[in-house]
Parts: C-alpha cells; structure tokens; sequence
C-alpha cells in the first residue's frame, strides 16, 4: 500500500470498525445514551518500538507499505484519533504483533515472516520503558527476524534476488523475508520465469512471443513486475497429474499465457 497520509490507512481501519458494530453492534450505535467503550487489540505486524502495551511507535514499513509520514509516529495514537473523529465507543488498549497474536503458533509464515517466544525478564537487557505487568517475571519477545542477515553474510544471493530486492520498496531490508515470505516468493518466481523464457537455451513457454505479439507481450503479468502472487506455487506443490492440468490452468490465470504455449515441460 503507497499513501501520503496517515489518515488513508487508519481512517479505512475505523472505517471497518464502524461498519462492524453497525452490522453486529447496532445498540452501541444507536442512540445518546451513554455506552459501554469496547477495547481493541490492535494486531500490527510491522516492527515497532513498543512503550507501553497500548502505545508503539512504527520503525519502518515492511510487505510493500510505505506511508512515510507513520514513521517515527505512535501507530495507537494514530487509529485512536480516527476512532475519535467517528465517535466510535472503542478505545485501543493493546497493541501485538502478528506473531505474538498467534502466539499458538509462535511463527508467522504469511505475507512477511516473524518468530516469537517466551523470555524472562532478567534475560532482556535492553531498557523496558512505559508500563507494563512484570508479576509473571516473563515477556513475549517479537524477534522481526525477517531483518536477519541484512548485510548477506550467510543468506544466498542469487541475480532473482538482487532484482526482487532492487525493485521493492525497501531495497536492502528485509532480505531474510525477501526470500521465503508470501509478499515476494510470487514476484521472485515471476522474476525467474521472465528471465528463463528470454533466454533461448531454455526455451521456456515456447511460441509466447508469436501468440502474443511484441506489442502485447509486455503487457502480461509474466512482465509485470508485482503482477503475480505466491498461489501459483501452492498449486506447483499439490498438482500431481499426469498433465499437471490444474498447474498449467493456474499457469494461464496467473502469468497471462495462452494455454497452448504452457507444455507438460513448462508446468
């Protein structure tokens, strides 16, 4: 998501919490008497520097966002002052992050990547500022381990990876969730395919250029850059015809190839 302004990403959020107590919550709506304010965990999964259990500020954007005015900002504050400007009864008194929200699962694996576990307080060194209930002796610590080996040290490094990153929104961040994350592993795969069917040794999606025209060619999501989610290759995973019909379908829905030019081969 690209915006100027704080206010089109958080005011679209209240727009959704209006609209769900309008449809589940209409007593809390509808009249001047005075209601019972709803609480809100607000699921946030961009890194932040948490100051309290209701207050964060954002550090950078991840997963394609970029709104630079949040930067540097309380993300609380933000979708508390869209709330008020709609006079919703809902105050945010907690922020999470995605991961420590499916804190069942500890590992977040979906549209970026992040980890998350149990420490005790005496093992944190870095400064514990805001307020926050210390009688377990323990602390979820989100790791952000999308960020890890930033500088390439012991991740590879392929020419599809230097061309997905160059391109994103964050070049040189990243560089762990640039890899295995659902936001890129579509654009990386979309990023091979272009390459492997210009190169004339491979002869990938044969008679592409003659079906579709020069002119036309460029068009296509197979030369869009971001045009191809990761879906394609959840079906390269199940498809286990003969024919790899349903993959060769998806193949045509996906990348914009006619479905003749798709062989057994290709899929």
């Amino acid at each position: 998501m690209l915006a100027s302004e704080a206010g089109e990403l958080f005011g679209f959020i209240a727009e959704q919490i209006e609209m769900l107590l309008r449809t589940h919550c209409p007593d809390q709506l509808s009249g001047p008497e005075e209601v019972a304010v709803l609480n809100l965990g607000l699921d946030f999964s961009f890194p932040v520097y948490q100051t309290a259990i209701d207050s964060g500020v954002l550090l950078r954007w991840t997963k394609g966002f970029d709104i630079p005015s949040v930067v540097g900002q309380d993300v609380c504050e933000l979708i508390q002052h869209e709330i008020a400007l709609r006079r919703l009864p809902v105050k945010v008194t907690a922020l999470v992050n995605d991961a420590t929200g499916t804190i069942m699962s500890r590992v977040i694996f979906g549209t970026g990547t992040s980890g998350v576990y149990l420490e005790k307080l005496s093992k944190i060194t870095k400064p514990l500022d805001g307020q926050f209930d210390d009688s377990s002796g323990k602390m979820f610590v989100s790791i952000e381990w999308g960020s890890f080996d930033n500088d390439l040290s012991v991740l590879p490094n392929t020419e599809y990876d230097i061309e997905v990153d160059r391109f994103s929104r964050n070049p040189g961040d990243q560089m762990f969730e640039k890899r295995v994350s659902g936001m890129f592993l579509g654009e990386l795969l979309r990023t091979i395919l272009a390459k492997l069917q210009d190169d004339p040794a491979v002869r990938l999606l044969d008679n592409i250029d003659a079906d579709l025209g020069v002119s036309t060619g460029d068009q296509i999501p197979l030369y869009t850059r971001w045009a191809v989610d990761s879906s394609i290759l959840s079906i390269a995973e199940l498809d286990e015809t003969d024919e790899l019909e349903t993959l060769r379908q998806k193949m045509f829905d996906a990348l914009g190839v006619p479905f003749l030019c798709i062989s057994i081969e290709d899929a």
